[in-house]
């Protein structure tokens, strides 16, 4: 499988900061902390079109499928997640483009 952003199979491309969240349920005062089955990912770039930005901020709040790095396998080839809230998308809009752009995806089981 290619290494391509994607959501809803349409490619994003210019992701180029893909990053896995593990939320912890509680920690023990002696022991591991345990992580809940589910993950947060987040995509971050330094540039965007605003088309791109739009086709990705008319989807918060929707469930939609993603391509993006393996959870288990960072630097092999990419999985799709199926079910997945799009949280957030955020950026700073400067004529054509978005900077800063972070799009936030919520409820992956991993």
């Amino acid at each position: 499988m290619a290494k391509v952003h994607a959501i809803n199979t349409t490619t994003i491309e210019y992701i180029g900061q893909p990053d896995w969240i593990d939320k912890p349920l509680g920690g023990y005062l002696a022991g591991p902390t345990t992580h809940d089955r589910y993950r947060d990912h987040i995509w971050k770039t330094n540039i965007m079109t605003a088309a791109e930005f739009d086709t990705l901020f008319a989807l918060i709040g929707q469930r939609v499928s993603i391509t993006t790095t393996d959870y288990n396998d960072r630097d092999g080839d990419y999985k799709v997640y199926y079910n997945v809230v799009l949280e957030s998308v955020d950026g700073t809009h400067e004529g054509l483009n978005f900077t800063g752009v972070e799009c936030k995806f919520t409820n992956i089981l991993v």
